[in-house]
């Protein structure tokens, strides 16, 4: 009797257990922290842009799992009951941790809650640490579409137009100093162009162009320094030294924006075209373009984050931008007719001195009080990244 008792007791205890753990769930559950250390890749994916990420560095995943260890959750729900009473609205970011192939878990994140089918985690405070970290990660690590196995990141892969280049035979290597080396043919096939190459001379052709770049012959087949070939036929090259990939893309079209938005004009002005109204963008900036900046002051209007730049390379960087940018037009600012949202203000500082403000709009217009300009993408692109990754560097490290 006292067995049959004792069996009941236990069946109720193990009921007891099992409901309770269905009922709730800890950050340490949800995470799984224990196999923190398996953990080999971490992917992220912004669902505006569709850029993915892979984190391979094991500082860099223990950062993550850090972030996520000190953050304090104030609300555990589970997912059908938070939208019952809330709108969920679509993450940001998914994240995705792999034991070498095989994910680990996975979960959306925004600025307010951590989710996955099942679970809703809302943090104490807002904004949330680990949205930054993945904002960071996005703004600077090269991104690929492609879907990764562990062996792409033991040999030195191509990706053209986020797709690997399929060697059949003669694999790429690399080269200390030149860097990826890979056979011209299938490099050809893959670009579709029909470069000549003169092992003797050291000498590539393609378009009736000439350039000298290192190549050699072995294995019956002639390879080739993959980076200034492509750079050569025009394309822009990237070095992932993480994932050991270089990504080789189009130049992209920094105009499409305006074409599809207000249609393709004759013709884009640059800095010293003047347009109907008199006015150039040289005039429109009356700065002293001879002169350096010494300093740029971008302050996020949605954060009111102020990001200050003073480091040379940098303050090139934007005067390349600012003197460089297509213009797609001028026109008188209308305080009335012509508000818009306000994403950046930005002071250009000479010798010290601020010389010139301007607001960039959410149509990407910027702006002062007399005249309103649209310019190419690349021209806001440059600001935008450098704000939103002092932004997020700010957050991570406090």
């Amino acid at each position: 009797m006292k067995t049959i008792k004792w069996i009941v007791f236990a069946f109720f205890c193990m009921l007891y257990t099992v409901t309770v753990f269905g009922a709730e769930m800890t950050a340490s559950q949800f995470f799984d922290f224990n196999h923190a250390q398996k953990v080999t890749r971490i992917q992220i994916q912004q669902k505006t842009t569709g850029s993915s990420v892979n984190i391979t560095n094991r500082q860099e995943i223990e950062r993550a799992y850090t972030l996520l260890k000190n953050t304090k959750f104030s609300q555990v729900a589970t997912y059908d009951a938070y939208t019952r009473n809330h709108n969920m609205t679509t993450g940001d970011y998914v994240v995705t941790c792999y034991e070498k192939d095989a994910v680990q878990i996975k979960f959306d994140v925004t600025q307010e809650k951590i989710y996955n089918e099942k679970w809703v985690l809302i943090p104490e405070k807002t904004p949330l640490d680990f949205y930054y970290f993945a904002r960071y990660m996005v703004l600077t690590k090269p991104n690929y579409q492609y879907s990764f196995t562990e062996e792409d990141f033991q040999k030195n892969s191509i990706f053209w137009k986020e797709s690997p280049v399929i060697f059949q035979k003669n694999q790429p290597y690399y080269d200390e100093t030149n860097g990826v080396m890979a056979e011209l043919q299938t490099l050809n096939r893959a670009f579709g162009t029909n470069a000549d190459y003169d092992i003797n001379t050291q000498t590539i052709s393609a378009k009736e162009k000439k350039a000298t770049l290192f190549g050699v012959y072995q294995n019956d087949t002639i390879y080739v320094a993959v980076q200034p070939f492509a750079e050569f036929l025009g394309y822009d090259v990237l070095w992932d030294d993480d994932l050991k990939i270089l990504s080789i893309k189009e130049n992209k079209n920094d105009n499409a924006l305006w074409e599809a938005l207000y249609g393709k004009p004759a013709a884009y002005g640059t800095i010293d075209t003047v347009f109907e109204n008199g006015v150039s963008f040289q005039s429109f900036l009356n700065i002293d373009t001879e002169k350096p900046f010494s300093k740029i002051v971008i302050e996020n209007q949605k954060t009111n984050h102020m990001t200050v730049i003073t480091d040379e390379n940098h303050l090139q960087q934007a005067e390349y931008a600012l003197k460089n940018t297509a213009v797609y037009q001028i026109m008188p600012y209308n305080a009335q007719a012509q508000q818009g949202l306000l994403r950046y203000k930005v002071t250009l500082y000479q010798s010290d001195e601020a010389v010139k403000e301007l607001f960039f709009t959410s149509e990407n217009f910027v702006r002062d009080n007399t005249h309103l300009v649209g310019c190419s993408t690349a021209f806001f692109d440059w600001f935008y990244k450098m704000s939103e990754i002092d932004y997020a560097k700010a957050i991570l490290l406090k």
